[in-house]
């Protein structure tokens, strides 16, 4: 099944009518393709005003006039995120049809799932906004402070797009330590995961004495370290927000089909399930096996109520790059004996233009 250009599909089963590897498998499908949807649309903003533009307004002072050609990324991702959420909803109801005798079909105008979907979008805006405009000052706060022209501060602005304020800090920070040029400072930069690696000849040199970085160097180790950073960003929200979104529209899904009458509440129950390797949070460790009667909470180790994976109800502590799962499970008694064809495989992602 494919809605908006994202295919979506969860083959049903006999075992549980959403098995755990159909749900990872998705999640794995579906993170790069919202991964790249992100960062197409950080470069989209940056395309949209030229530096000599950026940097007569940052001259004038009107730095609220210049950040709106980020306004459209983190709306843009949502419209991704609200497809995903509803083709696995109008997904899982087909699993459902197959396993129950039912006319049900999943609805995204149901009241509590527009309100859903537009809390989302307000936290997903805001959150955006309050990063970028922290991003943006303090790098143009250096900028200034460096005694760059108005065109460099535009550069820094649109180097801070797709940034939050902790992230822009650390990449002055690792400019300071490559202008500062000791041995101690070199060797700090060395030690940042994100750096470009094929410039660490250069710095074990340096941090020897045996040569001195030139600003062009700097400004490239650092503009190459500035880009990892946002790839970084891109792949936290991508996996955090991705996960949450086909959570969401999952349970929503159970939610509507007992509201009318398609299945019984008690009928269902939900698994909580880790990946079982030396990556996963403890705090969710605790949770590995945990089942709940549908709409009930989980409880983490931490002693947080969290409805699914990457909850955005959640702390960020409970939440982030999370790669649990939540599986369901249809009593036998409420499904049809009748064996069911897998749904097709769903056509070839192709990426609009």
């Amino acid at each position: 099944m494919s809605f908006g250009g994202l295919p979506v599909s969860l083959p049903a089963t006999d075992a549980a009518l959403v098995q755990l590897t159909d749900i990872a498998a998705l999640i794995d499908r579906m993170e790069p393709q919202m991964r790249r949807r992100w960062l197409r649309l950080i470069d989209a903003s940056k395309d949209l005003a030229t530096l000599e533009e950026i940097g007569a307004l940052v001259e004038a002072g009107r730095i609220n006039e210049a950040l709106v050609i980020t306004d459209d990324v983190a709306e843009g991702f949502m419209t991704s995120l609200e497809q995903v959420y509803a083709s696995v909803g109008l997904s899982s109801a087909a699993v459902l049809r197959s396993q129950v005798d039912t006319l049900f079909d999943f609805s995204t105008l149901n009241a509590r799932s527009v309100q859903t979907l537009e809390r989302e979008r307000l936290r997903l805006v805001a959150d955006f906004t309050r990063d970028q405009r922290g991003a943006t000052q303090v790098l143009l706060r250096d900028a200034f402070e460096r005694g760059l022209a108005s065109i460099e501060q535009a550069r820094a602005l649109k180097g801070s797009i797709g940034l939050t304020q902790k992230q822009a800090q650390h990449v002055i920070n690792f400019r300071r330590q490559l202008e500062r040029g000791t041995s101690g400072a070199i060797n700090q930069a060395l030690r940042r995961q994100l750096r470009d690696r094929r410039f660490d000849g250069t710095l074990r040199a340096v941090a020897r004495g045996d040569r001195i970085l030139t600003p062009a160097q700097i400004d490239r180790m650092v503009e190459r370290y500035q880009q990892r950073y946002v790839q970084f960003r891109a792949n936290v929200i991508a996996r955090t927000e991705t996960v949450a979104a086909i959570h969401a529209g999952e349970q929503e899904m159970w939610l509507q089909a007992v509201e009318s009458g398609a299945v019984r509440p008690e009928d269902v129950t939900s698994t909580w399930r880790t990946a079982a390797d030396e990556r996963v949070r403890s705090s969710h460790n605790a949770m590995n096996g945990q089942t709940q009667p549908l709409g009930e909470p989980f409880t983490s180790g931490n002693g947080n109520r969290l409805r699914f994976p990457g909850d955005p109800l959640g702390p960020a502590s409970d939440t982030v790059n999370c790669r649990c799962v939540v599986a369901r499970q249809l009593k036998r008694a409420a499904r049809n004996r009748r064996a069911v064809d897998p749904l097709p495989t769903p056509p070839r992602f192709v990426e609009a233009a």
